[in-house]
Formats: C-alpha cells, structure tokens, sequence
C-alpha cells in the first residue's frame, strides 16, 4: 500500500512526499530513497542510498515532515537510477542477469511492509532459498539493490560504474512531479466515478497492489490520447498534464469515499479482517472491563543526557524508558529505566515492577510513601505491546506460567498502542524545563545550545524524578477527552487515574495475586542447556546442582549427552534455573563450578565479548603457529637428510638383512650399557676430604676399577666368597 505525506508550513503545501523520493540531511549529507509509506500510521520506510550494506529503517512521518520545513533535510533529484532509465545499447547478458534477478525476488519484493521488517524478510528469503538456486546473501543483494536505485526492474541491472564500457549506460534527471503545488483537473461526479472504478478494479484485490498502481493504470485507462508508431513499437501518448488529475487528487478521494474496514476486507479477506483487524478497529478501552484487565508497555529513548554514577565527569548518554499503564484507569502500573535497548530483560524488569509491591520499591528508593499512594500490585488479565518483545519467544513463559494473555498490535499500528504514546510526551513536556541535559526540539542546529553538556543527573536521579513524576500523574491527570459510562458519572467518579482505578477495584474486583518467585521465574529469558561429563553445559560455562549430583547426571553423560531447559538473568549469569519436572519447585538453581571462577559477577554481554576475544587471541596466533610449525618441518627434513647422508656412507653391503634381525638384541644391549655411562648421575663430595687405611673395606676406587676392568657382579663374587671363609 502506497500513501503519501502532505507537508505543511505556515498554511502553504511545500510538497509531499510519495515513495522513492530522495531526500538529503543537510547536515550530514545522508542520502535516503522513501520505500514505503503509510499516511495512517504515520510512519514509513526509508533506505540509504550510499551505504553498501544498508538495511530498511522505519521513520515516524513527523519526523521528517519537520525537517523538510525547518529545512534540516531537502529534496534531490536522483542521480543513482530511477524508472527514467534511458538505454544505450545495453548488452544481452546484462539483461539476462538482471532477469534472473528479478527473478529470484519478484515474489517478496511486493510482500509490504513484511520485507521491510527483519525477521520476516528472512522468512521470505528462506522461502526462495529453499524454491530457487540462489543464496540468500545473493537475494539481498538483489534486494538492497532494487531498493537503492529506484525500485524498478532495471535497478538490477549490473553496476554501471564496475562493469561495461564508459558511456553504456546515461540518466536523465528525475522527470517526476514538480516539488511545489501544481496540477490536477477539477474533480467532477464523473471523474469520481473514474476513480471509483479503477480503485475497486486494481487496488481492493488480494494480490494487493500499491495505490500508485491503482492510479498509473487510470491514467492508461482514461487519459490517454493514444498510440503513435516509432520504430515499430507502438508508445502511449498522454494527455496533457494539465488535464490529468494529480495523484494527490486521486488519494484524497481515495480516502473520502472508502472506510477502513472495507479496504481491508477487500485486499485481506474477510476471515483475515474477523481474526486480526475487527475487534481491533475499536478503541482498547472497550476491550479493558476493570482495573488490570489489560495493560499496555512500550519503550522509548528518553531525552535526556545522564552521568555516570561513579564518576560525574563521565557522560553515560541516554537511558530508554519502559511505562506500564492499565487501559481501563490509565493508572501508571509499573515502568523501568536503564541504558540498554530494548529487550526482554528490559520489558520483564517492567512488568516485575508493574505486578510487585510499589510501597517497597519507594522505601528502597528512600521516597517516602503512604497505603493508596500506588496502590497496584498483582498480575493483569492481558498485556498489549508494540510487536517486539512480546512477539519473543520468551513472552510464551507468561501465557504457559501465568497465564496472562499476550495482544501485540498489528503491523504497524502504534495508533491502537497510544496511551502509553500520549504519556511519554505528557512526561517530556511537564520535566523537559526543570530537568539540565534534556535535549529540546532545537538541538543539533547552527547556533543552539548543546545540552549534552548540561547534563547533570545520574540514572539514580533520574529514576526518582519519574517516580515522583508517576506519583503526581496517576493522583493529578485530568483526562477531559476520557468517556465515562453512567455509573462513573452517577458516582461522580471524576476522570483520574486514581479515582477510576479505585472505584474500578470496587466494581470489579482486584489484580490476580501470585507467588513472587513463581512470578520473578516465568519473566526471565528461557534458553536450552547441555549435560555433559564435565558440567551441565551453556556456551562455555559450566554448572552443576544438588539433583544432578543425586542422580549421577554427570556419569550418565559420558554415554551420551542430552539438552535441559533453563531461565537465566542475563545481567550476571553467576547462576542459572534450570527447568525441572515432577519436584516441588519448577526449577533448581545452578552454581557455577570452583574452576570457572572467571565467569563470576559478569553479565552474560560481557562472557560473550570474553568468547570473542579468546577467538580473536586464537586466530591472531594462527599465522605464528603457522610459521613455527614449517620451520619445525624445516629441522625435522634437515636431521632426516643428515641421518639418510650418514646412514648411506656407513652402509656395510656385507651385513644381510636377516644378520641385522638377529643381532638386533645384543646391539640394543651395547647400545644401552654405552649410554648408562654417558647418562649417569653424579652428585658432588660437599664432605672434608678424610685419609681412610687401606684395606678392603676401603671405597672403592674408580680408576683402579676400570684400569683392572672389574664388573659389579666380580665384587658381589669376591664378598661372597669372603664371607664363606669366615
């Protein structure tokens, strides 16, 4: 689906933007190529046209409607490749390739927004890796390609700078629509009529084809003046411009005339509009009956610069913000704050804060607190987020363990997310004028301030301003546009998060309640373990448990290895939990073994950039061992070659084979007598010299012992037969 974006200023259009505009940073000279767009969800997809390796990003359209009109960001014309491709004498074995590349993506290319979204575009991949001969770092290839020049066939035609002779290939400046105003016809009933027609012919299909579509083949249609005859080849001729309706016009009545729910229907079917989109298309309040029937949790960058807590010369940059918030009350039910992206540790440690005791959490914090200040503790019926972690693996913990539903919002609908949007940007407003190293609106530009370097909080601080902040909103936030029912109204229950929650609490009853550990359990990440002889295995730690040692685990694996389950913080992995059935508890802790002491107190970030260094460390050496082991090879062959030499010199032709056999054994024999004297161990006389008489008892002298050429066994002889004369 194809929308466009209508940028205002000081009540004059500049220009919209539609997909494949280029649009240029000024300041950084970034180059972006628009790849989708969605006026409704007000955000899109844009790539960057230099960077070799780029991926889709998704922007928030008011982001970029406000550097065009403050003038941060400008149009340009594109000079990579654009559907204004002019040909000269293009070779047949470029157009072959760039077939057999379009080939190879023409099936997901369209899939939008899905192959602008990570993990789905690697599904998409691996469908055609498993379909067609091609690899799926040959269909990205494609696929970036495609995107950076133009998003036509001919964007895959082979790199014109790289490859063919200079000149092959010119480009003509973007012919597309004029940046200012312009255009369009006056829309009579008949021409309504027109659109009406071409929208239900060639845009509210299942195949689902873009809006632009939709209009390019209405201009084909019904404004054409007709065919002329170059070359053999039959050309369209339009209309002229100013009797063609601009797209602008086309979009405009596009929205006027057909509702949501009906679009969708057509172009999804209505068996995919009844399970995804129908009970969606409402507000989430209907959906909340009470208190902590659903709850909503987003993220979000805050804007504020933090110093480090040890050392306030050190700047630690901005932290992320995650706020719980129940839909029925808007009673703020939980949040976190750290400076790690989002994630699932991040989100568990949210909804830990959201389902725990606040009274404890603000004692910790030395914030003082009275019963009914936060009075929210306990488990909701369902949680709603955004499609990131919540669509993890992980989150099955909280449906299986606790049985708590999880709703993620459709592709690209943060619109049905907005409670928890509309409260980030109460937050920012309300503390952005008391808080030093908040960013404002006019950072980064010619002359501004730079606040980074007001910073003065540290994430402690922080995290007590938004408890206080917390504690003033869900007691103060009047909510005008909030629609109470007649009983609110008769009880005179005014629109304040507190109020409806209490009077809420009162209706219909409280929170599910739940053991704390079972609870901490089911939040943390899950992953799979091995047990070998060594230890119960995960990347290179090693563990070991009471039930193992009981069981003979460990003797067990030296026959055979198996895989176990088992939860972990990744925020210091001195233990792990590992998932065990039939006991009292779902799991036994795991400590790790006396030896692996290195692993103690780290997180499981930090193991892992150790792994890598200990891989860096051993492919640095592989060169030097490389080179030490042929110079190993080098001496080896040069004592063989002496050896062969010396043996070739000595060779006695007289001695038969059979001889040196026999003989085998007594020259083993001299051999060893020879070297016995050659390895002998003599130890040094450290006593006086004293004169002993000569007798026979005398030690023995080893010169006169050789010179007579006695053997020990004539010594042993002699005393023997001495003692017998006695």
């Amino acid at each position: 689906m194809i929308f466009l974006l209508t940028i205002k200023k000081k009540g004059s259009i500049i220009s919209m933007l539609v997909v494949n505009d280029v649009i240029q940073n000024v300041h950084t000279e970034e180059t972006f190529r628009i790849l989708w767009l969605d006026r409704q969800l007000k955000l899109g997809y844009i790539i960057d046209t230099q960077v070799e390796k780029a991926l889709p990003i998704k922007l928030k359209l008011n982001e970029v409607e406000d550097d065009l009109a403050n003038g941060d960001s400008i149009y340009i014309e594109d000079n990579l490749l654009s559907n204004r491709l002019v040909k000269y004498d293009i070779k047949e074995q470029d157009v072959q390739f760039r077939n057999r590349a379009w080939e190879s993506i023409k099936d997901i290319v369209h899939k939008e927004p899905d192959i602008y979204l990570r993990q789905r575009r690697g599904k998409l991949i691996r469908e055609v890796v498993a379909q067609k001969n091609v690899s799926a770092n040959t269909i990205m290839k494609y696929l970036r390609k495609y995107w950076q020049r133009g998003m036509v066939v001919d964007s895959l035609l082979p790199d014109y700078v790289n490859c063919g002779n200079y000149g092959d290939y010119q480009f003509k400046r973007k012919a597309g629509r004029p940046r200012k105003k312009g255009g369009g016809i006056n829309v009579s009933e008949e021409l309504k009529e027109i659109f009406k027609i071409c929208i239900n012919k060639y845009y509210l299909s299942r195949t689902k084809p873009s809006l632009q579509f939709a209009y390019d083949m209405m201009i084909k249609d019904y404004f054409k003046k007709g065919y002329v005859y170059t070359e053999n080849k039959r050309k369209l001729v339009l209309q002229d411009e100013e009797n063609i309706p601009s797209y602008y016009q086309f979009y405009y009545w596009f929205q006027k005339l057909y509702q949501l729910d009906v679009v969708v229907k057509k172009r999804e079917g209505e068996t995919a509009f009844e399970r995804n989109y129908r009970k969606l298309l409402g507000s989430t309040e209907h959906d909340a009956l009470g208190p902590g029937s659903l709850y909503q949790i987003d993220a979000t960058p805050a804007d504020i610069f933090l110093l480090n807590r040890f050392n306030t010369n050190w700047m630690v940059g901005k932290p992320t913000l995650y706020f719980v918030i129940d839909v029925f009350s808007r009673m703020i039910t939980g949040f976190y704050i750290s400076l790690n992206n989002p994630s699932w540790i991040s989100m568990a440690t949210a909804l830990q804060n959201a389902f725990s005791d606040k009274g404890e959490y603000c004692n910790r914090l030395g914030i003082s607190f009275a019963e009914g200040d936060w009075p929210v503790i306990g488990l909701p019926n369902a949680i709603i987020g955004d499609r990131g972690e919540l669509e993890s693996k992980f989150a099955d913990s909280l449906v299986e363990g606790l049985g708590i539903e999880i709703h993620n919002n459709p592709p690209y609908r943060p619109d049905w997310k907005g409670i928890v949007e509309q409260l980030f940007h109460s937050s920012h407003d309300l503390l952005r004028p008391l808080l030093p190293g908040y960013i404002h609106k006019d950072s980064g530009k010619r002359g501004s301030i730079d606040f980074r370097h007001k910073a003065t909080l540290t994430l402690d601080d922080y995290v007590k301003v938004i408890v206080y902040f917390i504690l003033y909103y869900n007691h103060n936030h009047y909510m005008s546009d909030y629609n109470r029912n007649v009983d609110m109204i008769e009880d005179n229950v005014r629109p304040i998060p507190i109020e409806l929650w209490n009077w809420g609490i009162k209706i219909n009853g409280g929170l599910q309640k739940a053991n704390k550990n079972l609870v901490d359990f089911h939040l943390l990440p899950t992953d799979m373990a091995t047990v070998t002889a060594q230890g119960i295995r995960y990347k290179i730690m090693l563990y070991s448990c009471d039930i193992a040692i009981e069981e003979d685990w460990f003797v067990k694996a030296r026959k055979k290895k198996w895989k176990m389950k088992f939860s972990y913080d990744p925020r210091n992995m001195d233990v792990i939990y590992l998932h065990v059935k039939g006991t009292e508890s779902p799991y036994k802790m795991c400590t790790l073994l006396p030896h692996q002491e290195k692993f103690l107190n780290k997180s499981l970030n930090e193991i892992d950039q150790l792994m890598d260094h200990e891989a860096e460390t051993k492919d640095s050496l592989k060169h030097n061992k490389l080179t030490n082991k042929l110079n190993l090879y080098t001496q080896v062959e040069e004592i063989v070659k002496e050896a062969e030499t010396r043996k070739k010199a000595e060779h006695d032709s007289n001695i038969s084979k059979s001889n040196k056999i026999s003989q085998l054994k007594t020259k083993r024999s001299k051999e060893q007598n020879e070297r016995y004297l050659d390895e002998k161990i003599e130890l040094k006389n450290t006593s006086k010299h004293v004169e002993f008489p000569k007798n026979e008892l005398d030690p023995i002298n080893k010169n006169s012992i050789h010179n007579q050429s006695y053997s020990i066994m004539d010594l042993f002889s002699k005393q023997r037969m001495k003692k017998n004369e006695e």
